[in-house]
């Protein structure tokens, strides 16, 4: 969402979660909330696996390649189960001329 003045102001966090930090760096603590838009979905929470700020970094991924390409780098319009395949798989199909 914009304010009036062109600023982005981020919005809704009804399942925000605070997750505490480990000192062991490889054990973070992990959530199994599912929800959001299919394409921004971290391939750990379609498996199941739990979810941690990775997610959220591979989310966020997926929104600066739409914002600099115009499409979702996981898309199936005729197929949306074969977006979680590609997901999965992490099969990214990225447009050549994004540096």
């Amino acid at each position: 969402v914009l304010d009036v003045n062109g600023h982005i102001k981020i919005i809704d966090f009804g399942f925000a979660k605070r997750l505490n930090s480990s000192s062991n760096p490889k054990h973070h603590y992990r959530t199994h909330t599912n929800c959001g838009t299919v394409g921004y979905t971290a391939p750990e929470v379609l498996m199941n696996l739990g979810a941690s700020f990775e997610a959220d970094i591979w989310s966020y991924g997926i929104l600066l390649c739409e914002m600099l390409s115009g499409q979702l780098p996981f898309e199936n319009r005729d197929d949306p189960q074969s977006i979680n395949e590609q997901i999965a798989k992490c099969e990214l199909k990225l447009p050549r001329d994004i540096d």
